[in-house]
Protein backbone atom coordinates (compact mmCIF):
# COMPACT_ATOMS: atom_id res chain seq x y z
CA UNK A 1 0.00 0.00 0.00
CA UNK A 2 1.50 3.18 -0.97
CA UNK A 3 1.70 6.26 1.70
CA UNK A 4 1.36 8.81 -1.38
CA UNK A 5 -2.18 6.79 -2.15
CA UNK A 6 -3.55 6.61 1.42
CA UNK A 7 -3.05 10.26 2.08
CA UNK A 8 -4.50 11.28 -1.02
CA UNK A 9 -7.33 9.19 0.26
CA UNK A 10 -8.06 10.61 3.31
CA UNK A 11 -7.73 14.03 1.96
CA UNK A 12 -10.96 16.16 0.90
CA UNK A 13 -12.85 15.54 -2.61
CA UNK A 14 -12.72 19.02 -2.82
CA UNK A 15 -8.78 18.79 -2.92
CA UNK A 16 -8.78 16.83 -6.29
CA UNK A 17 -11.20 17.29 -9.44
CA UNK A 18 -11.01 13.66 -10.01
CA UNK A 19 -10.15 11.66 -7.21
CA UNK A 20 -11.05 7.74 -7.43
CA UNK A 21 -13.99 7.13 -5.32
CA UNK A 22 -14.35 3.17 -6.68
CA UNK A 23 -11.67 0.32 -7.94
CA UNK A 24 -7.88 0.86 -7.59
CA UNK A 25 -6.47 3.80 -5.84
CA UNK A 26 -9.60 4.38 -4.37
CA UNK A 27 -10.21 3.92 0.03
CA UNK A 28 -9.35 0.41 0.95
CA UNK A 29 -8.27 -0.43 -2.53
CA UNK A 30 -4.93 1.34 -2.91
CA UNK A 31 -1.72 0.31 -4.54
CA UNK A 32 1.62 0.20 -4.57
CA UNK A 33 1.38 1.57 -8.39
CA UNK A 34 2.88 5.10 -8.97
CA UNK A 35 0.79 5.81 -12.23
CA UNK A 36 -1.00 8.38 -13.96
CA UNK A 37 -3.68 8.98 -11.73
CA UNK A 38 -1.66 9.57 -8.66
CA UNK A 39 0.88 11.73 -10.55
CA UNK A 40 -1.93 13.61 -11.42
CA UNK A 41 -3.35 13.61 -8.19
CA UNK A 42 0.12 15.21 -6.59
CA UNK A 43 0.04 17.60 -9.03
CA UNK A 44 -3.08 18.93 -8.44
CA UNK A 45 -2.46 18.87 -4.64
CA UNK A 46 0.86 20.68 -5.26
CA UNK A 47 -0.94 23.75 -7.54
CA UNK A 48 -3.44 23.90 -4.69
CA UNK A 49 -0.91 24.32 -1.99
CA UNK A 50 0.88 26.83 -3.93
CA UNK A 51 4.46 23.87 -4.62
CA UNK A 52 6.03 23.58 -7.91
CA UNK A 53 3.57 20.59 -10.03
CA UNK A 54 6.43 18.29 -10.59
CA UNK A 55 4.32 15.07 -9.31
CA UNK A 56 6.87 13.69 -7.33
CA UNK A 57 5.63 12.87 -3.27
CA UNK A 58 8.98 15.05 -2.16
CA UNK A 59 9.53 16.46 1.34
CA UNK A 60 7.46 20.03 0.31
CA UNK A 61 4.53 17.41 -0.78
CA UNK A 62 5.01 15.46 2.18
CA UNK A 63 5.18 18.33 4.72
CA UNK A 64 1.94 19.79 3.15
CA UNK A 65 -0.17 15.92 3.04
CA UNK A 66 1.24 15.48 7.06
CA UNK A 67 -0.56 18.80 8.04
CA UNK A 68 -3.67 17.99 6.17
CA UNK A 69 -4.28 14.79 7.51
CA UNK A 70 -3.00 15.59 10.84
CA UNK A 71 0.00 13.25 11.11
Amino acid sequence: MSYTQVAITKLSKSDFDNLNLNGPGSSGNETAKFGFATRAAVKQLQTNKSISPTGYFGPLTRAAVNVLIGF
